[in-house]
């Protein structure tokens, strides 16, 4: 069993990495017609010297990201049979776990590296563009998106609460759910961890130097980041998926003990796993619900420009 849960929880892991940083799609390959949908979603005009820079920065962010991702990935699995080979998990499925943690904390790493080392200016030699205040990540997201990232961390520190309230609750002698329950918890901390790294990548995206030729490449900058911040955040959505699910997997393991119960305590047993596997639920989905309503506005950072005409730019 646990050699099963071990490909179960792979899949699982390459999945969500799939969603997050797909492994095939070649993001050099942009066409004319894709920057064209990408200028009509942004709500932007797309001169022609723009083209190759903005499918440039896509490539290389997206690129970095993807080679960190699933190079953690190819670790995370190895690490995972390495632990199962061994015996280290005593048959409590423990390997799979550490699949699916290592794999997330890589996701988070490639996006906050990223974040930290891409060069501020769009087009190489633009000088630099003067803004009437400071910028914020809140500038160049939504409300919802917002509330998002705050829901990731609440996951973070509602799922192990409930897996230890869980295992308080329900009788029963397993090991497997108690090991849930503990990495559960080591899950969560190290999702805090990777939660506050993302955080700070939003304020290094926002405050770094602006340089453009014009308000067309400056707007373009600005949708950029507001991009590069929505994917940290859908990154902190992912790693909060870790505690989320390491919930999921002490209730999966508490199930059985409930056959085993009489009466009252059955009862009590039974709704206890009911309310905590709901809420799993709720945790896992919850700040995805939050980012995808935060995605209807398709470019935040529009705001920024209210009452501009683009089309009269020169260029």
């Amino acid at each position: 069993m646990p050699a099963v849960m071990l490909v179960a929880w792979t899949l699982f892991t390459a999945a969500v990495l799939a969603a997050h940083a797909h492994p095939t799609r070649d993001h050099r390959a942009v066409d004319d017609r894709e920057l064209e949908r990408r200028a009509d979603r942004v709500g932007l005009p797309l001169p022609f010297e723009l083209r190759g820079a903005i499918a440039e920065r896509g490539a290389r962010r997206e690129g970095a990201v993807r080679a960190v991702a699933w190079g953690g990935f190819v670790i995370a699995v190895a690490l995972g049979a390495a632990v199962h080979v061994l015996g280290r998990d005593r048959g409590d499925g423990l390997a799979g776990p550490i699949v699916f943690a290592v794999s997330m904390l890589a996701l988070a790493a490639g996006r906050v590296i990223v974040a930290w080392r891409q060069r501020p200016a769009l087009v190489a030699g633009a000088p630099p563009a003067a803004r009437e205040r400071g910028l914020e990540p809140a500038d160049y997201s939504t409300q919802a998106e917002e509330t998002g990232a705050w829901a990731a961390l609440g996951v973070m520190l509602i799922a192990p609460a409930v897996a230890w309230m869980t295992l308080e609750v329900v009788p029963g002698d397993s090991a497997a759910a108690g090991t849930a329950a503990i990495a559960a918890l080591v899950g969560a901390a190290l999702a805090l961890v990777a939660w506050a790294l993302l955080r700070g990548a939003e304020t290094r995206i926002a405050h770094r130097p602006q340089f453009a030729h014009d308000d067309v490449e400056l707007a373009w900058d600005d949708a950029d980041r507001s991009g590069a911040i929505r994917l940290l955040r859908r990154t902190m959505a992912a790693v909060a998926l870790v505690p989320a699910a390491l919930l999921a997997l002490v209730v999966l393991e508490l199930a059985p003990a409930v056959g085993e119960l009489d009466g009252l305590e059955r009862n009590a047993a039974f709704w206890t796993l009911v309310w905590a596997g709901a809420l799993a639920v709720v945790c896992a989905i919850g700040p995805y619900l939050f980012l995808a309503a935060g995605r209807r506005n398709l470019n935040p950072s529009l705001r920024l420009w209210r009452g501009t005409d683009f089309g009269s730019d020169p260029r």
